[in-house]
């Protein structure tokens, strides 16, 4: 029984939630300011008609 988790098992399980949690959040930190390639320009337009057509239609 490890830190009163019952077994190996959910200790090993805990111990490797808690260290691939630490992981992300160093990746974050190391990746924090990179410069990349801006998605914003990159969204598909969406229609924002209504069902049916609108009133300059009829």
């Amino acid at each position: 029984m490890m830190l009163g988790l019952g077994s190996l098992e959910a200790a090993l399980a805990f111990w490797l939630s808690i260290m691939a949690a630490c992981g992300c959040v160093g990746w974050g930190i190391w990746n924090w300011n990179e410069k990349g390639s801006s998605d914003a320009g990159h969204l598909p337009r969406m229609d924002t008609g209504k069902a049916g057509g609108t009133e300059n239609d009829r």
